[in-house]
């Protein structure tokens, strides 16, 4: 056993409400440690979503700390009506004026156009509102270190806090609590279906239609084309996005469970804690088998957390492993070091930790307690619903790659899609996009993408080219797409339909412009947008819309600075002005930025 050590409050009730807006679960990961650390100084916090918080107690005196995203430029799904809320135009500059509050960001600054736009929206606007900042704004950065990044600013927003509210607190000592475990049912259970029913009733079970390899067979990739039914009830828009539950491979369900001695066909529960800050998740409070747990529930893919790995530390029973693992914990500058050189940079999964430290040997309810939940995954809909308004298509490139270490390491869900056969099943939900392209035929449109960043204006094609063929009459608005792809022979995706709109053109309006970055002359999109600077600036000046998909730290990057610069050199603007003209296009969705990390 370990001793930790903080403050204790004699006497202290301050209460706190702690609000959270995550779509994948850190925000709401974060909202518990910092409930746990006031639970430790005995205040009394409640921890809720953004959305799920009744902000008439906003009207009384109240303390709030919040932990919020951005996902594209706009807030996580279970803010989108506090956000509403709290940008109406009518609130008084005093609507907030008993609120004291912190605000910590999380971001990815691959985003670079959107980097915190949601956090630093929230506190500019409790300000304006008459709220108190007890803290600075904190910012995280998913693509940096956010764990370091989150640590160093609760560490001191804490004691800044306990200040302003003019509470004297004591140092005291107390032992960890009790090692955590599930309990054990009498009987074991089979509970090996092909689909187990989707962790939340917001996904559906659907099947699969048909799935299809896009890439040529001399190609060294995989890029699969999929079809899905939807399931009664569903529907979707061309340009929304399709979140996938993926299932971890078995071979590795299997191995761990080995490793930790824990029988697959198990059956256990969880108790519910009280404490706000160490809840077990909901699905555990129900009896469930180890098997689909550590299968459907449980993220045993990632490279864990510092926290993770200072919980397994205690377990060791031998004590230069317990050592080894926290000093790797620790947050430090030595610990930072560590951790990025022996945990994040060769990528270590849980099994590859603790067959490293074979000493390690934690109950299975401080798994179930501290794994994060494994998330969904989200990919755009590369299908048109007026085309094909029951079935929605994906296009999937099957992640693999190498690590430093040299180890082979596979994308979760990617890999797990190209497992599936036509007449399977996936648990899916549909992801509305609240920013999307003109439904008129009459718009100029600019699409760029490369690879699989092809898929929603695919989607978007589709469904032009349908409305083209129901009424050809009709005056079509120009669109011009920028695809960019290795070679013509091997990658260029969905080249056959793409020929057939060509086919049509003029009267169909579409221009194709390609670049491919392993044939001579070399070329990525940025280059050929650059090389037909004179047609991009026209039809921006004609009010054309512009919609990116792919990569953000690179491509989408590389692709917005071209932009700056054509509105810079054909529009005759300063610098200054052409990064104000980019924003202005953000800002009234004329510039749509569909990417990813």
């Amino acid at each position: 056993m370990s001793e930790e050590k903080w403050i204790e409050f004699e006497g202290s009730t301050v209460k706190v409400h702690i609000l959270f807006g995550s779509n994948q679960g850190t925000c709401k990961s974060y909202s518990q440690i910092l409930a746990k650390h006031c639970e430790k100084n005995n205040m009394i916090p409640t921890i809720e979503s953004l959305d799920n918080f009744d902000v008439n107690l906003l009207h009384e005196d109240s303390l709030v700390i919040i932990v919020c995203s951005t996902y594209n430029g706009h807030p996580p799904d279970n803010a989108t009506k506090f956000i509403s809320w709290l940008t109406k135009p009518d609130l008084s500059s005093n609507s907030l004026s008993k609120v004291k509050f912190a605000i910590f960001g999380v971001g990815n600054s691959k985003w670079h156009t959107t980097f915190h736009r949601i956090p630093k929206l929230i506190h500019q606007r409790f300000i304006q509102l008459g709220a108190d900042p007890i803290f600075e704004l904190g910012l995280g950065d998913e693509d940096s270190d956010l764990e370091t990044d989150f640590s160093a600013w609760k560490s001191v927003f804490f004691p800044v806090l306990f200040n302003q509210l003019n509470i004297i607190g004591n140092t005291k000592h107390s032992l960890k609590a009790p090692p955590v475990d599930v309990s054990y049912l009498e009987e074991d259970l089979e509970d090996s279906s092909e689909l187990w029913p989707p962790f939340s009733s917001d996904f559906k079970k659907c099947n699969i239609t048909a799935i299809k390899e896009l890439q040529t067979p001399g190609s060294d990739r995989s890029t699969k084309h999929i079809e899905i039914q939807l399931a009664p009830g569903m529907s979707y828009e061309t340009g929304d996005h399709l979140a996938v539950q993926p299932l971890n491979p078995k071979g590795l369900v299997s191995e761990l469970a080995k490793r930790l001695g824990l029988n697959l066909k198990k059956k256990f529960v969880c108790q519910e804690k009280l404490r706000a800050s160490n809840k077990f998740p909901q699905w555990s409070l129900t009896p469930i088998t180890i098997e689909r747990a550590l299968t459907q529930y449980m993220d045993i893919t990632s490279v864990p957390s510092r926290k993770l790995l200072r919980v397994l530390s205690i377990y060791a029973q031998d004590p230069s492993e317990g050592s080894q693992l926290a000093s790797i914990a620790a947050l430090d500058k030595e610990g930072n070091e560590k951790y990025n050189l022996l945990i994040a940079t060769p990528q270590r999964n849980l099994l590859e930790i603790l067959m490293a430290f074979p000493s390690v040997n934690p109950p299975f309810g401080e798994l179930v307690l501290n794994l994060p939940p494994l998330k969904h995954r989200f990919y755009s809909i590369s299908s048109s619903t007026k085309v094909s308004p029951s079935f929605v298509h994906c296009t999937v490139g099957i992640v693999k790659y190498t690590t430093p270490l040299g180890t082979q390491k596979e994308g979760l869900c990617s890999t797990y899609l190209a497992s599936l056969s036509t007449g399977g099943s996936v648990n899916v939900l549909i992801k509305n996009n609240p920013v999307r392209l003109p439904d008129a035929v009459s718009s100029p449109v600019i699409l760029i993408g490369a690879g699989t960043g092809l898929a929603p204006h695919r989607g978007y094609l589709l469904e032009k080219f349908h409305q083209f063929k129901m009424n050809p009459d009709q005056e079509n608005g120009k669109i011009v797409l920028f695809f960019g792809c290795r070679t013509s022979k091997t990658d260029f995706l969905y080249n056959e339909e793409f020929s057939e709109m060509l086919a049509n053109a003029p009267k169909f309006n579409f221009q194709l412009i390609t670049a491919f970055s392993r044939e001579n002359p070399k070329a990525y999109v940025q280059h050929k947008i650059w090389e037909n600077r004179t047609l991009v600036w026209e039809m921006i000046s004609q009010g054309a819309y512009i919609s990116i998909c792919g990569d953000a730290k690179n491509m989408a990057k590389e692709v917005t600075q071209t932009l700056q610069n054509i509105i810079q050199q054909e529009g005759h603007q300063s610098p200054e002005n052409a990064k104000k003209t980019i924003e202005e296009l953000l800002s009234t969705g004329k510039y749509l930025q569909d990417v990813w990390g």
